[in-house]
């Protein structure tokens, strides 16, 4: 037996909705067992973006690719074998409305076990560094890995903000994201998404 809890869609760890806040904050405080990422195989190059900060994020993640009938008929085709082997995470075609594939959904969910070793996202050698001087630099449990709270406070997420700031190295974190963020011409939250895309488009 499992509990399900289907929350609102976001597109990013950082809610710009009130809808995608409750989402994060399920996702940070629930410690679920499984996160099934459910994408619309139509627009995947927009969607897959989420599923790379879910993976940064550390959350045990199945990626559930659905639509797969309306992909094809847009010309849209996807080696989802292929997309696991690069991802290293379990990735199922379905097309729900249909039925089909949530067969497998289930026996995947029965089975599930933490990949070995799965896509690790690599951003520019400026943010590289600074995630890892910042990571090394937190103490506490948020709820998702260090270096997506490193990524959340690089891009000035306000809610990891407030939770981070009794940190007593807090001034260091703020020195490393000054330098990080003075190599670039614009905001930190564009560069990471424009990054983030250009991995995407690459899969």
């Amino acid at each position: 037996r499992y509990e399900v809890i289907d929350t609102p869609g976001m597109y990013s760890m950082i809610p710009i909705t009130e809808e995608e806040g409750v989402t994060s904050q399920l996702l940070c405080r629930e410690k679920a067992d499984i996160v099934l990422h459910i994408i619309d195989g139509k627009n995947i190059s927009r969607m897959l973006t989420m599923t790379l900060q879910l993976m940064d994020a550390g959350f045990p993640v199945i990626l559930v690719v659905n639509f797969m009938d309306e992909a094809v008929e847009y010309g849209v085709v996807i080696n989802t074998q292929l997309l696991a082997e690069i991802l290293g995470i379990v990735v199922i075609p379905t097309s729900a409305t249909k039925g089909s594939g949530l067969d497998y959904v289930r026996d995947a969910i029965s089975r599930y076990q933490r990949p070995k070793k799965k896509f690790s996202m690599k951003f520019s050698d400026d943010i590289e560094q600074g995630l890892v001087k910042i990571a090394s630099k937190l103490v506490g449990d948020y709820g998702v890995s260090s270096r997506m709270v490193a990524l959340l406070l690089v891009q000035k997420d306000r809610a990891i903000y407030d939770l981070a700031w009794c940190q007593e190295s807090m001034p260091e974190i703020l020195g490393i994201i000054k330098d990080v963020s003075d190599c670039y011409e614009y905001n930190m939250e564009y560069i990471i998404a424009l990054e983030r895309q250009r991995n995407v488009d690459g899969i």
